[in-house]
């Protein structure tokens, strides 16, 4: 395989607070590239991606350490491979993901925090408990979260804000999220969760961030829902080319 080189594309701020942060460093990257993808080659079994920008966005959440590098490449993929109630058949046009990007039980804004994060609301019972299964719904989040860290590089070194609005949740709800399901949420997100007194949420993140429906003066949540929708929808053929990339088990 020829190893292509990695260049940084982001602003030096971004540049700065990787190297602070995440230990990264512009020295490091062609070494630390080329290292995980001979590795990848004694792991045919993971079926990685092996391009540059992902082994980054992995160098990144391991801060540079190749070991913990490696096993955070073998967790995704292996989740990936044995959870095909979350990473098979993510073809948005389904109509019941469909109905669920109409619902925006998952929605990234397009404002970020002060700390450069991508904010996501999640509305944990905005569907109807009796009609949507809960795979059904972690499938389309990830989906929505995984389009936009491909298509934001500062995602991956900034990282996610997680907003969790449990208004409106009921027992169904609650039901829903067996032991099984949590494990495996647990696994894959690590989310920050505010609880119903907006005053607090506004010292992690400003009003000029939020949609309307949440105290915020950054326009309503049903244009971010429809941008989303569209930008999903839109992915189709990116997603279904993705199914691939999961380990073998």
């Amino acid at each position: 395989m020829e190893i292509s080189k990695y260049k940084f594309v982001l602003d030096d701020h971004t540049k700065n607070y990787a190297k602070e942060c995440l230990n990264e460093d512009e020295s490091k990257y062609n070494r630390c590239i080329e290292e995980i993808q001979k590795w990848l080659k004694t792991q045919p079994q993971l079926h990685a991606k092996a391009d540059v920008v992902n082994i980054v966005r992995f160098l990144r959440c391991g801060k540079f350490d190749l070991d913990r590098t490696k096993n955070r490449i073998n967790e995704f993929y292996t989740l990936k491979g044995s959870t095909p109630e979350w990473y098979a058949n993510r073809d948005p046009t389904l109509p019941q993901l469909q109905h669920l990007l109409d619902l925006g039980v998952f929605v990234p804004l397009l404002k970020k925090d002060p700390n450069g994060r991508l904010v996501v609301i999640i509305r944990a019972a905005i569907h109807d408990a009796k009609k949507n299964e809960q795979n059904d719904i972690f499938k389309i989040s990830t989906m929505i979260l995984e389009l936009a860290v491909e298509r934001d590089e500062s995602i991956s070194v900034y990282g996610i804000m997680a907003i969790i609005d449990l208004r409106g949740i009921g027992f169904g709800h609650v039901r829903q999220l067996t032991p099984g399901i949590i494990r495996k949420a647990v696994h894959s997100w690590q989310v920050h969760v505010h609880g119903s007194d907006f005053s607090a949420l506004y010292k992690t993140i400003p009003q000029d961030v939020l949609p309307e429906e949440y105290g915020g003066t950054n326009g309503k949540i049903q244009d971010l829902i429809d941008y989303w929708k569209t930008e999903v929808t839109n992915a189709r053929d990116w997603f279904i080319e993705d199914e691939k990339y999961k380990a073998e088990l």
